[in-house]
């Protein structure tokens, strides 16, 4: 597996929800100041609550969106708020000392892998049927990889891959099992048979065949 591959599988696990509707990935925006070479001191902080992250790139851009539920609006607004900050101060000599970066965990991965976006170029926020869709667009070229070097991420990335694909044949197959009952209970045939067969009227089990009354209305027609 090459290089494009595998981020192209761990792409895959960190994009969207899984088959229950839980995000993939967390996300955390913030904003650091340098205090030394190797050393950064916490400005502000905001996690992506329950945000369902995707990844977009191509070339010199990184576009991350960002689903929230409208129970989430307010983490949105924070992120959006933050965001905007940044881009409107950064001819400001005050922010000279200052970083924005977007870090991403996948967290079928463990949390030994991070994704981490630094200069931040564009953002908007706007509602949704649901909630709120967040946008927020990196230079690519400044994007980089943290990982646990103990790690075997090539096949951890495999194993998360192939439980994600049985779990959405789980789910496929009991679609089309309901797909199928449903088909059955709808049955025209059934329902005819249903409506126009009655039980027969066997009287007095001691009566003979002579005290047949003649009354055919609840046979086959």
């Amino acid at each position: 597996m090459d290089q494009r591959e595998l981020w192209s599988k761990i792409r895959h696990l960190t994009n969207g929800t899984d088959v229950n509707g839980v995000p993939l990935s967390s996300g955390m925006l913030a904003k650091d100041r340098i205090v030394a070479p190797d050393k950064t001191e916490t400005v502000k902080n905001i996690p992506l609550m329950d945000g369902a992250i995707n990844i977009h790139s191509s070339g010199g851009c990184a576009v991350i969106s960002v689903d929230f539920p409208a129970s989430a609006k307010g983490s949105a607004m924070l992120a959006m708020q933050l965001a905007a900050e940044w881009l409107e101060g950064l001819d400001a000599p005050a922010e000279d000392d200052c970083i924005l970066t977007l870090t991403i965990t996948p967290l079928l991965l463990g949390g030994g892998l991070y994704l981490i976006y630094n200069q931040l170029v564009f953002a908007d926020l706007y509602d949704t049927e649901k909630g709120s869709h967040l946008i927020l667009a990196f230079d690519n070229t400044e994007t980089f990889i943290m990982e646990d070097d103990e790690t075997d991420f090539y096949k951890v990335v495999l194993q998360e891959e192939e439980e994600l694909r049985r779990q959405e044949d789980e789910i496929q197959a009991s679609i089309q099992e309901a797909e199928e009952l449903q088909k059955k209970k709808n049955n025209p045939y059934e329902q005819y048979v249903k409506e126009n067969i009655t039980t027969p009227d066997l009287g007095d089990t001691g009566s003979s065949a002579d005290n047949d009354t003649g009354d055919n209305s609840g046979r086959w027609p």
